[in-house]
């Protein structure tokens, strides 16, 4: 079929150009380096060798399953976040960069031996980051899907920790009732009517039930106003990811539950990303 590595790549690549991927010679290349267990930068010693049935097999099985738009991190079965290789798969959402903004703002702030919280942890990459920033935390990871608990308790396995616990939890449900120094959450945001209107990698293969924010979008919000304040220590403090222009939305369903704005953080692109509120 082909000779050699190179050959596949240049037919991979105009496969997925006719598909309509962008880049796609570079997701040819991130594609055959997975076949290769390889690093992508070291593609280049392999170009001229013959290509080998199993591994060519392996390849354009990826490039297939790319071409319908299935999301790189699931055919790699790995996402870096926070410089962390974070195993995920369709059953939890892959983690964005402007997540983490939320390890990123206790950097520096010596919280060693205080109390995590996190509702909708997802791959536990969040808890990862800190539980590795700060060895003295108690972390206490909640999600309400099973298959989702247990790729976190694969990451934090991999990751050696000791300090995280998983709970299945519909938010605070099935929560045992402790007093926390922070709460963190990026709950799902989007209205359920632009759910079909999102990108096809995104609303096709991502859990839709980390996605759908409920009619207007702000549904875990108000979950997380109404039942967070007796979790939360009078000194203790609510971090929230939202979406694009809903920090005024955000602020007003808080403030109404006696908390007040302490910080908003933006992302790279400028945008309003993460929500820090404390206690009145």
């Amino acid at each position: 079929m082909y000779n050699f590595y190179s050959d596949a790549l240049d037919i991979s690549t105009q496969l997925l150009r006719n598909c309509v991927i962008l880049e796609s010679r570079l997701e040819s290349e991130l594609l055959l380096s997975i076949a290769l267990d390889v690093d992508r930068h070291n593609l280049i010693l392999f170009y001229r060798e013959i290509a080998t049935y199993k591994e060519l097999k392996c390849f354009m099985a990826l490039v297939e399953r790319r071409s319908q738009n299935e999301p790189v991190a699931y055919l790699k079965e790995e996402k870096e976040f926070y410089s962390l290789p974070i195993y995920v798969n369709r059953n939890t959402l892959i983690p964005r960069n402007e997540s983490e903004l939320i390890p990123e703002y206790f950097v520096n702030k010596n919280i060693d031996g205080q109390s995590v919280l996190e509702l909708c942890s997802g791959s536990s990459c969040i808890g990862l980051s800190l539980a590795l920033m700060y060895d003295g935390l108690s972390i206490l990871n909640g999600d309400i899907e099973c298959n989702t608990l247990k790729i976190g308790s694969k990451n934090i396995r991999l990751q050696g920790i000791r300090t995280i616990k998983l709970f299945a939890s519909n938010m605070f449900e099935s929560i045992p009732y402790d007093l926390f120094d922070f709460i963190l959450c990026n709950p799902p945001y989007i209205k359920k009517s632009d759910v079909s209107g999102l990108m096809k990698d995104v609303r096709c293969f991502e859990p839709l039930s980390a996605l759908n924010g409920g009619a207007d979008g702000l549904l875990y919000y108000r979950c997380l106003a109404d039942q967070s304040m007796v979790y939360l220590k009078q000194s203790g403090e609510l971090l929230v990811e939202i979406g694009l222009g809903q920090h005024k939305e955000v602020e007003n369903i808080f403030v109404s539950k006696d908390f007040y704005l302490k910080e908003i953080i933006v992302d790279l692109s400028g945008i309003k990303r993460t929500m820090v509120f404390g206690k009145k």
